[in-house]
């Protein structure tokens, strides 16, 4: 019998959540399965996986094959780590000395993604007070700008009111000397 560890989809229509279990690979993806071992949950940020490791080892020794999405979940747990040590017959002391490292590792990498992360937020909080100084320049030199621009319109509008009231005298002006030259004839 071929016994496979694999994932059993659960959860509802869009929202798959997957148990992690140990099953005859004849059986159907979510048919019978001999034994749960974890769970994975992929719709949080990050994923949640849950593996009992002591079983999923055990499971390994006697023989069963994780599947590719199964075995890529392992090693993101460390225990594709683990069950590699145990192959190569490397001493406990030097196994458990090994995961510490993986571990330690693990933990520096995701700090400074973390980090990352933060300066990346900062850097985005920074642009955008800067934005919101521009636009607010940008608004007073329109209101500004508007101020002047009325400015230029009653300018204009003086001008115009000048230029009628000069056009008034010089026609009435004209109109009289034309009715003083009338007069004379």
């Amino acid at each position: 019998m071929a016994v496979r560890i694999r994932l059993l989809r659960m959860g509802k229509k869009k929202r798959p959540f997957y148990r992690i279990v140990v099953a005859d690979s004849r059986t159907k993806r979510d048919g019978k399965y001999i034994e749960k071992i974890g769970y994975y949950d992929p719709i949080p940020d990050p994923a949640e996986v849950k593996i009992d490791r002591e079983k999923a080892i055990e499971w390994l020794k006697k023989g069963a094959q994780p599947t590719d999405t199964v075995y890529s979940l392992f090693k993101k747990e460390g225990i594709a780590l683990e069950w590699h040590l145990i192959r190569h017959n490397v001493d406990e002391k030097v196994r458990n000395i090994e995961i510490q490292k993986w571990e330690m590792a693990r933990k520096l990498k995701e700090e400074a993604i973390r980090k990352k992360e933060e300066k990346e937020e900062e850097k985005v909080g920074e642009l955008e007070a800067e934005v919101a100084v521009e636009e607010k320049a940008s608004e007073e030199s329109k209101g500004s700008s508007k101020d002047i621009g009325e400015a230029v319109e009653g300018g204009e509008k003086e001008v115009a009111e000048e230029k009628k009231a000069k056009g008034a005298s010089e026609s009435s002006e004209s109109e009289a000397t034309s009715e003083q030259g009338s007069k004379e004839e």
